[in-house]
């Protein structure tokens, strides 16, 4: 990948500070709340549009934002550091938890208000939507074009510092970080931005899952 000049980061910065909002907008604005579980699920488009601009401004192709073929060994990657990030978070949450912090924003509550639809709506955003629109951006976009211009440990700090400052829930920074940084890894190690999808994919997934149940029986 070419190096990208000021204005095209510039470009690429801007989308993610219109983006940043778009998760708490409801906590500040009244809005319906169908119109916020659109707005979340559908709002992670919005980074794709500085890559739409970049891949037709410099004639990219599929490969150079990493939609390659990556062997199986990916495939054990993606489930070793799966392990590995849930008993991050464990402990994580075991120790704030002595600190009665959360670790993460209960959703619970909201889940309890929306029908199986905008539940399905709300779980295909985050399993579909955001691990593709994020890993693009974050990995193949960021992640990438530091490297180019730093070594990959530098170029996988600076972008999941990016990442996990997206998410804009202070508790939560340092595991989203370490997530961040897993797909990243990946990224390098396979040089195919597959599995960090699919890693972000199943992280969500499960995340929903658990929450959804703890929200139907409490």
């Amino acid at each position: 990948m070419q190096r990208l000049t000021k204005k095209d980061m510039l470009i690429v910065l801007s989308f993610l500070a219109i983006w940043f909002p778009l998760i708490y907008l409801r906590e500040y604005i009244n809005i319906p709340l169908d119109m916020w579980i659109y707005i979340v699920s559908i709002g992670e488009l919005i980074l794709l549009i500085p890559l739409i601009y970049l891949y037709k401004k410099n004639n990219w192709t599929s490969k150079t934002l990493g939609f390659k073929k990556f062997r199986l060994r990916g495939c054990f990657l993606i489930f070793v550091l799966l392990i590995f990030s849930f008993s991050i978070n464990i402990v994580y949450s075991i120790i704030l938890g002595n600190f009665k912090i959360n670790t993460q924003i209960d959703l619970r509550p909201i889940i309890k208000m929306l029908s199986n639809y905008q539940i399905f709506i709300l779980v295909f955003g985050g399993t579909i939507i955001a691990p593709f629109a994020e890993e693009l951006y974050f990995r193949s976009l960021i992640f990438k074009t530091l490297s180019v211009k730093s070594n990959y440990i530098i170029a996988a700090i600076l972008s999941s510092i990016l990442f996990a400052s997206a998410h804009l829930y202070i508790p939560s920074f340092l595991p989203i970080f370490v997530l961040g940084f897993m797909f990243s890894y990946l990224y390098k190690q396979t040089k195919s931005i597959w599995p960090s999808i699919i890693m972000h994919s199943a992280n969500n997934l499960i995340a929903f899952i658990t929450t959804i149940i703890l929200a139907k029986f409490s």
